[in-house]
């Protein structure tokens, strides 16, 4: 249960609900480079609409397909870096001791939640996308560090702007 818990704190960061409006609709294929640019203009977006924010977030994906140039270990990784109302993202892996969240996995088994739209009004939605982390953590192909410190909260805001964004 409490891995359980973990994943959703790492995924539900910040307050607020729904699909936030950003300039397109145009998705782009997850953790391509293009994707990466779109990730990088939603946190900066989202920073300034949410200036409390500060935590930083690590993701590695590994088996990356080679489609989308990963280093010769076969991993993609990026860090956001959210304060005072400003974000950055760097293409970069980080010691978990230096991230409030970081989450390492197959980038197949990140692939179901990374494009997955959570509809906060609906209790089975919801179950749905808690349910895909909730395997992936239990079957060891995603595993997520959270700083003692880190002071999260829930929501989905951010997650839904950037999976509205992507597809696979």
């Amino acid at each position: 249960m409490r891995g359980l818990k973990i994943l959703l704190l790492a995924w539900m960061l910040v307050p607020g609900l729904g699909i936030g409006s950003d300039d397109t609709d145009q998705k782009v294929p997850f953790a391509s480079s293009e994707w990466f640019e779109m990730v990088r203009s939603v946190i900066k977006t989202y920073a300034a609409e949410h200036p409390e924010l500060e935590v930083t977030i690590n993701e590695v994906f590994t088996e990356v397909p080679e489609r989308l140039n990963p280093n010769p270990d076969g991993k993609l990784a990026y860090t956001m870096m959210f304060k005072g109302g400003e974000a950055e993202l760097r293409l970069e892996e980080l010691p978990a001791s230096e991230t409030d969240i970081k989450v390492v996995g197959r980038w197949s088994a990140i692939l179901r939640s990374a494009v997955y739209v959570v509809d906060n009004d609906s209790p089975e939605s919801i179950a749905e996308y808690q349910e895909i982390g909730r395997r992936n953590m239990e079957s060891g192909d995603v595993v997520v560090t959270i700083s003692p410190d880190f002071k999260g909260s829930g929501g989905n805001e951010l997650h839904n702007r950037i999976a509205a964004r992507t597809k696979p």
